[in-house]
């Protein structure tokens, strides 16, 4: 069964079986206190298609189409949930991010007139350690204003996004990150506050960081906002009807790769309590067999489902569904 309503940035469309079956690495990862996770993954537009990006080389992305290498430049970049995190943690400190403005002028468009705008200019330093080797390390840095991330709305008219090649990344060895963004916020004034947040891959993957609740909320607010708007339409649609639910965002439970290896192949059913917005407001297992922390990370990713709920006589009524998850 497949998600019908995409997600996300990109547009792509979430695809999640009620028997999954993943091959999890027989390796230890990191694992925070905290499972509210939301793994990336970064992919870029070539000739109309969404492509994944593994690596960056100066400005651009590298990936590849038909087996040939095609560079991306990072506006054509998006990005949305992936199913794992890279092996490997990285630890941001000491955080810098310097900004400015310069040449102020006044924009015209054709669809609106603009006040007076500035050219950004934002420099962020800041130190990182690994907590293992990891080879072919990147970072693609989302600079937006802090207006923007205030806001009862979608920011993807105000993300700019480039990407940093890092390289090499050495267990406990520090280094320096430094990462410049240069451009004109036409659709702001001078007097907007902007952010910059890093997010670390290894050959398309995402690695862990300490910035992880940072990304969980930011991208998690983007997911609640599409759905709370996707409702909103579904119900005035759909006055006097009666219609089955339509999941809107369905993805793969992330499980640790500590936890697999303490529990070995997991073969669980997931019973998902939905209210009459669609949120799932508990989570069961059967057989319940799983130890804390791999419920809690089942738990935490099932408990990020959205749905819109069945209607009945074009009444939301709440539901239940029961979901076979294997990870071997």
């Amino acid at each position: 069964m497949k998600a019908l309503i995409p997600f996300g940035f990109s547009g792509r469309r979430s695809t999640l079986l009620f028997s999954l079956l993943v091959l999890l690495p027989p390796e230890t990862a990191y694992c925070a206190a905290s499972f509210k996770v939301f793994p990336t993954a970064v992919f870029g537009t070539y000739k109309k298609e969404n492509i994944p990006i593994y690596d960056v080389d100066g400005k651009h992305g590298l990936s590849k189409y038909h087996g040939k290498t095609v560079k991306l430049l990072p506006r054509s970049a998006t990005i949305e949930r992936s199913d794992y995190y890279n092996p490997g943690f990285i630890e941001v400190s000491d955080v810098k991010f310097e900004t400015t403005y310069k040449a102020k002028r006044s924009m015209e468009t054709t669809e609106r007139i603009t006040g007076p705008s500035s050219a950004f200019i934002g420099h962020y330093e800041a130190r990182i350690r690994a907590t293992r080797d990891i080879e072919n390390v990147y970072a693609v840095a989302l600079c937006m204003p802090v207006s923007a991330l205030n806001s009862d709305a979608r920011t993807l008219d105000f993300i700019n996004i480039s990407f940093k090649d890092i390289g090499s990344l050495r267990a406990s060895q520090e280094r320096e990150l430094k990462i410049d963004v240069n451009f004109v916020p036409d659709y702001l004034g001078s007097d907007d506050a902007f952010v910059l947040m890093p997010i670390f891959y290894s050959n398309g993957y995402e690695i862990r960081s300490n910035l992880g609740p940072d990304i969980y909320t930011y991208f998690r607010r983007q997911e609640e906002i599409l759905h709370r708007n996707l409702l909103a339409q579904y119900l005035e649609n759909n006055a006097g009807k009666s219609l089955k639910h339509t999941p809107v965002i369905r993805f793969l439970p992330y499980l640790t790769p500590d936890a697999f290896q303490r529990l070995g192949p997991v073969d669980v059913a997931a019973v998902l309590t939905i209210d009459v917005s669609g949120l799932v407001r508990s989570v069961t297992f059967v057989p319940d067999e799983l130890d804390a922390e791999a419920a809690a990370c089942l738990t935490g990713g099932l408990k990020d489902w959205l749905f819109l709920p069945p209607l009945k006589d074009g009444n939301p009524t709440p539901f239940r569904i029961r979901v076979p998850l294997k990870y071997q």
